[in-house]
């Protein structure tokens, strides 16, 4: 319990940081807001000329809930909205511009989290923002869009493709996506590779001011989290109610002690509001 503790004080106090004082590691990019729509077009076709655009697949989404991305008004929604406010508030105040999303064990949602928290965070006018599928052992963030990308990360990796190449675009605005369908058994040493480190470099350099977030596998099932991490700004840990075992949650705070916590999610919650606007 006290290590658990311990963790949510850190969320809610937040983390002194890297450097002790501001929360911002040396040589990291400051989070700053990037103009108005128009310079925000211009500026995305300057960044990424002629990438991929696919079409997503409503029904699919709506079957997976991945309802911060589906057109109309959607109740879970605005929890992503609260979510997204609150993750951009904390990552600004602490200028940073990266986050790996995980979760302790499997099927805590952290996917579809990290996908709706994406298409949520792509509404902020000032804010442009890249979702990569990080998760070698299982990677499946296209399957939730009902997508077959010609060009996945893997391919960038092996060297066979470009940045652009695998970068691509689903149709909304400062919104753009890096898939894999490629499954590594040696996934911490892909994640650790010179092309990887190229890979972050380059989206870094295209776009200094875009905010990424890497979906991972769990912290509990591999060692990817943390090998991985030296090279973005924080985690955000996301836990199912009724599933995640308390003692899982804290062998997985324990992990990522000298990681910047985020905060931690709760997915799957049965607390239901009788206010169905609010």
């Amino acid at each position: 319990m006290g290590k658990l503790q311990e963790a949510l004080r850190r969320v809610k106090e937040g983390n002194a940081g890297k450097d002790g004082k501001t929360g911002k590691a040396p040589g990291q990019r400051r989070a700053e807001p990037v103009g108005g729509a128009a310079g925000q077009r211009n500026m995305a076709a300057d960044l990424w000329p002629g990438i991929t655009q696919y079409e997503c697949d409503q029904q699919v989404m709506a079957k997976h809930r991945l309802t911060a991305g589906l057109t109309g008004a959607h109740g879970a929604t605005m929890s992503y909205n609260m979510l997204r406010t609150r993750l951009i508030k904390r990552m600004r105040d602490n200028g940073w511009l990266s986050l790996i999303v995980t979760s302790p064990n499997a099927n805590a949602g952290k996917s579809l989290t990290a996908l709706n928290l994406a298409f949520s965070i792509a509404r902020e006018q000032n804010q442009r923002v890249y979702l990569v599928d990080a998760d070698f052992r299982v990677p499946g963030l296209h399957n939730y869009l009902g997508i077959t990308p010609a060009k996945h990360l893997t391919n960038f990796l092996d060297g066979d493709c470009e940045i652009n190449e695998v970068v691509c675009g689903v149709g909304v605005e400062r919104l753009h996506l890096v898939f894999n369908t490629v499954q590594h058994e040696h996934s911490a040493e892909l994640l650790t590779s010179p092309r990887m480190r190229e890979f972050v470099s380059e989206l870094k350099r295209r776009d200094p001011v875009g905010l990424i977030i890497y979906d991972a596998p769990p912290l509990l099932a591999a060692d990817d989290v943390l090998a991985f991490s030296p090279q973005v700004d924080a985690v955000l840990m996301v836990v199912a109610e009724g599933e995640t075992q308390r003692e899982d949650l804290a062998k997985s705070i324990q992990i990522i002690t000298d990681i910047n916590l985020l905060g931690i999610v709760l997915n799957k919650s049965r607390d239901i509001s009788g206010n169905t606007y609010y």
